[in-house]
């Protein structure tokens, strides 16, 4: 791996654990949220405005802010029943190919989602319910999501090169 490969690398890594430690304070701050909202409703009856509301666009928070993270870091879920039948060069042409379609597939989501982000600000789009939150925070967070996503995709797909021309070894 080049020198910039690796520092390009370590860099992102820094950057999506920092975005994951966000998605982890969301996930806390959610789960009081709701808590207390079930305690408010059952116990007081007296619910907290809005909880849903919250509780739906944070979702799209947690979800995006760590998904590139997931993939970096190698968490995402693999199936390896056919791993286990070809040797490493075949693998990592696979994994290319898989990080190919996701750069194209996530980059598509991220362009659809960049048009629908603008007119949602452009028409003042709000959640329906009590308090109206605007939506396009949400929606501008799923585009960086998937943008970072694209580039982990890319900078998976740039490593594996050398290795499948190297036969397979690391």
């Amino acid at each position: 791996m080049s020198a910039f490969l690796t520092k390009w690398t370590s860099f992102l890594k820094k950057f999506f654990d920092w975005c994951s430690e966000i998605s982890s304070v969301l996930i806390f701050l959610l789960v009081l949220l709701v808590t207390a909202d079930v305690f408010g409703r059952y116990v007081l009856s007296k619910p907290i405005p809005g909880t849903y509301e919250f509780a739906e666009l944070g979702m799209v928070f947690i979800v995006f802010l760590a998904y590139a993270y997931a993939e970096a870091s190698g968490q995402n879920i693999r199936i390896q029943l056919i791993e286990r039948k070809i040797n490493p060069r075949q693998k990592y042409l696979l994994d290319s190919l898989a990080y190919a379609l996701g750069m194209l597939i996530f980059g598509v989501i991220c362009w659809q989602a960049w048009g629908q982000a603008w007119i949602s600000v452009e028409a003042g789009q709000r959640m329906p319910g009590l308090l109206r939150i605007p939506m396009w925070p949400a929606k501008f967070v799923l585009v960086f999501g998937s943008f970072l996503l694209v580039v982990q995709f890319f900078t998976s797909f740039i490593a594996n090169i050398p290795k499948i021309l190297q036969g397979g070894s690391d």
